[in-house]
């Protein structure tokens, strides 16, 4: 099976370097990424995909942290490992306690207040 490779961010240069700073700045996260470690062998993808992400998931209404949790939930509900390990490091960097993590991956109900 081909891999595509992953520029790392030792190897980014111009365009890509500039949006790895803006994706970890953003995000606020200390990391870029696999994903979009990816993405950057094409530059215009990186670009276009991370403007999607902004629009979607950083220039919402919600406050940041509700916004990880729901990335989260949906993460854990589809058991994608990988997905839930970039939301679960999104939420904690957001503040978000361990005991709320776990209650959003197993048990949604014991977390409070409830909504119906």
């Amino acid at each position: 099976m081909t891999q595509v490779p992953l520029i790392e961010q030792a190897d980014a240069a111009g365009e890509v370097a500039d949006l790895y700073g803006d994706i970890q700045r953003d995000m606020g996260i200390p990391f870029v990424p696999n994903i979009d470690k990816a993405l950057a062998n094409s530059p215009n993808a990186l670009r276009g995909t991370w403007e999607v992400t902004k629009s979607v998931f950083l220039q919402t209404s919600l406050p940041m942290s509700l916004a990880m949790m729901i990335l989260y939930k949906v993460a854990a509900a589809n058991k994608c490992e990988y997905c839930g390990s970039i939301h679960k490091v999104n939420c904690v960097s957001s503040g978000i306690e361990e005991d709320t993590l776990e209650a959003l991956e197993n048990d949604l109900s014991a977390l409070s207040p409830v909504r119906v």
